[in-house]
């Protein structure tokens, strides 16, 4: 079950579930109570799935008996593959057709969607995508196969388009990444997913200077974590007069930033690519500061 799902259920966030999961916020005994029969219930529902396959042979026994084993634990890879669902991912409810709708040899275990995934991921690594597209891409997939075994369909086309229905109410630029992180995943795993969102040619928004100087004043005026005021104006001036992007930001480091030269070095900035950009004396002066 997913963390968002187990978080509905037992009445609180998923961020606030994964603090407390993550031992970063202490646990409250009543939710823990309800955490706890919730996981009891879950592993009773696992133990008691039953799998049959009419039409098997004895090497098709083997094959499953593998894939079974998968699902129960006696594999290192069991823990991946059950984050994605309630019920192993791999199994559809036809013996003769793959998670992925294409048919394949009865002697071969079930495809799971986790090896299906990480196939993926590796190819996009192997390619020298970023780290950070790999893990928005990585992200996004899971939720995808996650519903696609909570709503017990295949993963092809139609589901993709399905799942990629409930994004309608996002902007087209998200709408339009996402639809091209299914595309592309399916795509590797030989489907076409034809549906393309065009991205619209608007110019970005503009900050206006007034608010810049609001922000500015209130981080001035603030009556908390005054030894850090002039750190954050310092990260303010940056991004205003660099252009830089949060992440980007986040990641500079002293060693980036060169004041003989009056340069900034972003390294694995977007597209996992370094650029230098130059600045002016002013916020030179307030970096060397």
């Amino acid at each position: 079950m997913s963390l968002r799902k187990t978080a509905k259920i037992i009445g609180v966030s998923a961020p606030y579930l994964s603090q407390m999961n993550n031992g970063k916020r202490p646990w409250n005994e009543e939710i823990r109570a309800r955490y706890d029969s919730l996981s009891a219930n879950t592993s009773q529902n696992r133990e008691s799935l039953a799998f049959s396959f009419p039409s098997m042979n004895s090497a098709d026994n083997t094959a499953y008996a593998g894939t079974k084993n998968l699902y129960n634990g006696d594999s290192p890879l069991f823990g991946a593959v059950a984050h994605l669902g309630e019920r192993f991912n791999g199994i559809e409810e036809d013996y003769e057709q793959t998670a992925f709708g294409g048919k394949r040899s009865p002697h071969h275990p079930p495809i799971s969607h986790e090896k299906a995934l990480n196939d993926y991921l590796l190819s996009l690594k192997n390619r020298g995508l970023s780290d950070n597209y790999i893990e928005t891409t990585k992200n996004f997939l899971r939720h995808y196969l996650s519903w696609v075994v909570t709503n017990t369909v295949t993963t092809s086309p139609e589901s993709a388009e399905k799942y990629l229905s409930k994004s309608n109410h996002l902007k087209l630029n998200s709408r339009k990444r996402y639809a091209d992180y299914l595309r592309k995943f399916l795509e590797f795993h030989g489907m076409t997913f034809d549906i393309k969102i065009k991205r619209p040619q608007i110019l970005p928004e503009i900050v206006n200077e007034a608010d810049i100087e609001k922000l500015k004043d209130a981080i001035t005026k603030a009556s908390s974590w005054k030894i850090s005021v002039t750190t954050h104006l310092a990260l303010i001036e940056t991004a205003v007069k660099t252009g830089m992007r949060r992440a980007e930001l986040a990641d500079l480091r002293v060693r980036d930033v060169d004041l003989e030269r009056c340069r900034v070095k972003v390294v694995a900035g977007k597209g996992n690519k370094d650029r230098v950009i130059p600045i002016g004396a002013e916020l030179c002066e307030i970096l060397a500061g």
